[in-house]
């Protein structure tokens, strides 16, 4: 019998968090029941995309809905129509505006569709806020990471009702796990053998606040001299933000590691994990860095579930880039990683259990 194919709808398969759980997620499923396919609104090569292929799947791509959404709607309608074979459509996003799309899949003859909130902000907030209600009329499920994520995708009603389900970010817990041996091949391979790291994952853009970050950096370094910075990510802030630190006399400790295909690694080079994100669902990278044992500073932005270990903590933006540094300072002379791994797979972060819930939702009958 062949697997069944499912369409995941998201904008591009790069490093990001949304990215990353749906490759979390198509690595641990059983391929033999269910494949996927990916639909792109970008004209380039992504990170995934060779080990996508590998796996069986196929990528797609249509007009981006910024560039014309008129374009974008039609090749969609086209797109499906002449694959006949998708049963489910599986759309990843951060606005209600994911209806059109919806829409589409429905008049296409999709009967397993499912919308995925994976934030709690989006630029959009006015075509959002009318778009929100009519959820029902075009999708079968409605996901998302969190509670916060839920709320800000759907309506009161829908979310008291249970309607939404959230699914867990689960990661591939034993792939982050504390190893000393990664640690010590890595901080060499970088030059930080005897540093304190101070680190972060992330794509370089506003919403992950790293200007805030490089701030903080700035005030650790007055007590901590030998501390140093590991930036791991790319995205259009980048250059900008090479440049602020820079002018803040703080380049000759910050390392800007780029993109990295294998974060778990650059974790274990790190001492402490920085987060101060102005919105988010629910963070995988935050997941991750727990699982890898780290102490995690997180904003008070980020919901709280993401708390799962006794060494993650929020704290709010504004006590300000002193207060912040002084959290991270304090963990200087504590650099004992801890031990996660029961405490993620309890608090149901374990990509087996995530994958088991969505492979029976790809499969039920409709």
């Amino acid at each position: 019998m062949k697997p069944i194919r499912v369409l995941q709808i998201v904008g591009s398969m790069d490093m990001g968090g949304i990215e990353n759980f749906v490759m979390n997620v198509y690595r641990a499923t059983d391929r033999s029941l269910v494949q996927f396919d990916f639909l792109y609104v970008v004209d380039r090569k992504c990170v995934f995309d060779d080990e996508i292929l590998a796996m069986g799947g196929r990528i797609f791509r249509v007009c981006a809905r910024s560039v014309s959404l008129f374009r974008h709607l039609s090749e969609l309608k086209i797109l499906l129509k002449a694959h006949p074979e998708w049963e489910a459509v599986h759309i990843h996003f951060s606005s209600a505006t994911c209806l059109t799309d919806a829409r589409i899949a429905k008049k296409a003859g999709i009967k397993k569709i499912f919308i995925h909130s994976h934030n709690t902000f989006d630029y959009h907030k006015r075509i959002h806020a009318v778009l929100k209600p009519f959820s029902p009329l075009y999708a079968t499920r409605f996901f998302a990471c969190s509670g916060l994520a839920g709320k800000w995708m759907f309506t009161k009603k829908m979310v008291q009702s249970r309607q939404v389900e959230i699914i867990k970010n689960g990661i591939e817990v034993n792939r982050f796990l504390p190893d000393q041996d990664v640690r010590n091949t890595v901080r060499r391979k970088i030059g930080l053998e005897n540093a304190f790291v101070v680190g972060h994952i992330g794509r370089m853009s506003p919403a992950k606040n790293h200007d805030f970050l490089l701030e903080v950096f700035v005030r650790v370094l007055q007590h901590t001299p030998a501390a140093w910075l590991l930036l791991v990510g790319g995205g259009e802030w980048m250059e900008k933000l090479q440049n602020k630190a820079v002018a803040l006399g703080i380049a000759h400790r910050t390392i800007f590691a780029g993109i990295s295909s294998r974060p778990q690694d650059m974790l274990q080079a790190m001492d402490v994990f920085v987060f101060p994100s102005l919105y988010e669902g629910l963070p995988v990278t935050v997941v991750e860095a727990q699982a890898a044992g780290l102490p995690c500073i997180i904003s008070d932005k980020v919901t709280e579930e993401v708390i799962l270990t006794p060494g993650a903590k929020r704290l709010s933006l504004e006590k300000g880039y002193d207060d912040w540094a002084g959290e991270i300072v304090s963990l200087v002379n504590k650099q004992t990683k801890f031990d996660n791994r029961e405490a993620i797979i309890r608090a149901g972060y374990d990509i087996a259990h995530t994958t088991g819930i969505l492979t029976q939702y790809y499969l039920e009958k409709v």
